[in-house]
């Protein structure tokens, strides 16, 4: 009885829009996060209250206070140290995304699927500093304005849009992540 030995070569072409799918993918899911954690940022809707008096829209960058329907907005100069904080881990995770999208973009336009390990660690600690941003702003809840304490808020207060689109912005930047990983990491095939 003889038996042969059949080696299976991959189709090249096949790899390499299969790796242009995983990198369009990837980078639609950055991209989406981009545009959720901006329009988070610029609404004044983290933190809502009404009451008798009024109500109060409470962001990282823009207030609104009022009666009725007007609403007299401004943008905020004083933080507390919480929300500064937050702030800038939501930027610094912006830059990281902004990045990472455009590495993408660029090897998926030269037609590279390897897109290095570089790329992997920059979504990785972009993604960390929205999740860190996530858990720093509750602990704002303590600023004089609100009134709470930290995770807290008081029966008036409540969260507003803004804050769960930061959330999506998370959840489509750990996606963006998995996708990274596949594609700096795929399958190792067996000679």
């Amino acid at each position: 009885m003889q038996m042969y030995s059949v080696r299976i070569r991959p189709d090249v072409g096949s790899l390499v829009k299969a790796m242009d799918r995983w990198l369009l993918i990837a980078a639609s899911f950055f991209i989406t996060a981009e545009v959720f954690t901006v329009v988070a940022l610029v609404s004044p809707n983290w933190i809502t209250s009404s009451d008798d008096s009024g109500s109060c829209m409470l962001g990282l960058v823009m207030t609104c206070k009022g009666s009725g329907n007007y609403l007299e907005c401004h943008r905020e100069t004083s933080l507390s140290l919480y929300w500064t904080t937050c702030l800038i881990l939501i930027i610094v995770g912006m830059v990281g995304i902004l990045v990472t999208f455009c590495v993408l973009i660029t090897a998926l336009w030269k037609r590279r699927t390897e897109v290095g390990s570089i790329v992997k660690w920059i979504s990785f600690f972009s993604t960390i500093s929205f999740c860190f941003a996530a858990l720093v702003f509750p602990i704002g809840f303590v600023d004089d304005e609100i009134g709470g304490d930290p995770y807290y808020l008081p029966g008036r207060q409540r969260i507003g849009y803004a804050y769960i689109c930061f959330v999506l912005s998370i959840l489509f930047s750990v996606l963006g992540h998995v996708f990274i990983n596949k594609i700096c990491f795929p399958i190792q095939s067996v000679n």
